[in-house]
């Protein structure tokens, strides 16, 4: 219901903060295990199949 008085905290931004900070360590984790495991051909590479 809307009250003109009333202010709401829809996300804690401080929380927010934190979940994208694990996102984004997860996904460096990803990338770094993926890069290392299979490395992928250089561009204009002939084994490049585009």
């Amino acid at each position: 219901m809307y009250s003109p008085g009333r202010s709401v905290t829809v996300y804690d931004p401080g929380r927010a903060y934190e979940v994208a900070e694990e996102l984004r360590a997860e996904r460096a984790a990803r990338q770094a295990a993926d890069s290392s495991a299979a490395p992928r051909p250089a561009e204009g590479d002939a084994t490049d199949s585009r």
